[in-house]
């Protein structure tokens, strides 16, 4: 029921998101679908949408802040935000606001599954495992050595699933993301920003 009921949220989520998303782009910029494939209209639309973002800045910021915080607690897949991060602003403010929207964005997410909002594994039950007994005794640490290591491979929102099964404290889990991610989030935002570079030079040049 907890599953039917988290997939029905993040797929409302998205269709609202893509809506919104959908009806600004193609109103404020009235864009041509049709010319969709001609690289001269789309550098002039991509212009126009700068100067439009440029004059309503604060708006756009503190909307694209709430959404991308709203992302990341139904469905904590952080990359493609922080590439998206890194194209409208610079990988340094990039990984400043990533790191910030992920970590409490993290924080909702872990709130919503001790709520019952979220689904849960009932059977997996990590907290009486003997290894995670011994890291729980330096359990911010453990919880920060975890995230810089990029939780061993494990994909974020398996970092995320872990952690809570873990039994952490949710002060260590939120104190212990913002710290741990910031050199990975740094990176990802040079490389969103690199290959944006590479697919515009490709496309406009």
């Amino acid at each position: 029921m907890y599953y039917k009921n988290y997939k029905t949220l993040v797929l409302f989520f998205y269709f609202i998101l893509i809506c919104i998303v959908f009806f600004l782009f193609s109103n404020l910029t009235d864009f041509d679908f049709s010319r969709s494939f001609d690289t001269d209209y789309l550098k002039i639309k991509g212009i126009e949408l700068k100067s439009l973002l440029d004059s309503n800045y604060i708006l756009f910021f503190v909307i694209y802040i709430i959404f991308y915080i709203i992302y990341m607690s139904l469905l904590p897949i952080p990359l493609p935000v922080v590439i998206i991060s890194s194209v409208i602003f610079n990988p340094l403010a990039a990984t400043l606001i990533s790191t910030i929207c992920i970590s409490i964005g993290s924080l909702i997410f872990f709130s919503l599954l001790n709520l019952g909002i979220m689904p849960k594994f009932e059977s997996i039950k990590l907290k009486n495992n003997k290894i995670i007994k011994k890291l729980k005794k330096k359990e911010f640490l453990s919880i920060l050595i975890f995230r810089l290591t990029g939780g061993g491979g494990l994909p974020f929102l398996l970092q995320n699933l872990v952690l809570y099964y873990s039994g952490v404290k949710s002060k260590n889990y939120f104190f212990g993301t913002i710290m741990g991610i910031i050199p990975g989030t740094f990176l990802l935002s040079v490389l969103g920003i690199s290959i944006f570079t590479g697919i515009k030079m490709i496309l406009f040049n």
